[in-house]
């Protein structure tokens, strides 16, 4: 007849072996990982030291934002729109490398493009400058509280030296979603070029 304190001995027994197995499982698993690679999942391209390597410079922040455009009526949800897509993305030379912080006094502060600004992809060339220039904004939501919009923004970029620019060029589109803050302005929280679903 079996001792009472045997099936805990069993269990116990078990316990250290399934501990004492994966012990050495991890510690085998840590030391054959090469140096610099320390937290990098199996799954992973690059290791850290490797991304490091092939990031490009970080990007600066710009210049600090200037003072909103004083005729812009901030009730007006399509006003906000319009000058904060005309500031955010017109460029000048200096910008590249760093981000347009011009469309700040239009954007929810703290959100993405309320605290670092846009990151200029296409600065144009010294001695030029890109400005942007609304076409046109369509509705498309608007939240049951009406507190939140939504607009497809479409807009040309024209190019060339201030006071003598190209003509604009093709369409370009961006969906905004602006938010009525507690002091009844409206103020543009999202910025996007990816369509939300259900548009075209």
């Amino acid at each position: 007849m079996s001792s009472p304190r045997t099936p805990i001995l069993i269990a116990v027994a078990v316990v250290v072996a399934v501990l004492v197995g994966w012990a050495v499982v991890a510690g085998g698993a840590g030391s054959d990982a090469p140096a610099g690679t320390e937290g990098v999942g199996p799954g992973a391209a690059l290791s850290g030291p490797e991304r490091a390597e092939v990031a490009g410079p970080p990007v600066q922040a710009g210049d600090a934002a200037p003072a909103a455009d004083p005729t812009v009526v901030f009730t007006d949800p399509e006003a906000v729109a319009r000058a904060y897509l005309v500031a955010a993305h017109s460029h000048l030379a200096p910008d590249a490398g760093r981000t347009n912080r011009r469309g700040l006094p239009y954007a929810v502060p703290g959100g993405p493009d309320g605290s670092v600004g846009v990151v200029v992809l296409d600065a144009p060339l010294p001695g030029q400058v890109s400005v942007a220039a609304v076409d046109g904004l369509a509705l498309f939501d608007t939240s049951p509280a009406g507190d939140r919009r939504g607009y497809r923004a479409d807009y040309r970029i024209a190019l060339g030296p201030a006071g003598a620019l190209g003509p604009p060029g093709p369409v370009r589109t961006r969906y905004l979603v602006l938010v009525r803050q507690a002091d009844g302005r409206w103020l543009v929280a999202v910025d996007t070029t990816d369509p939300p679903a259900g548009e075209n």
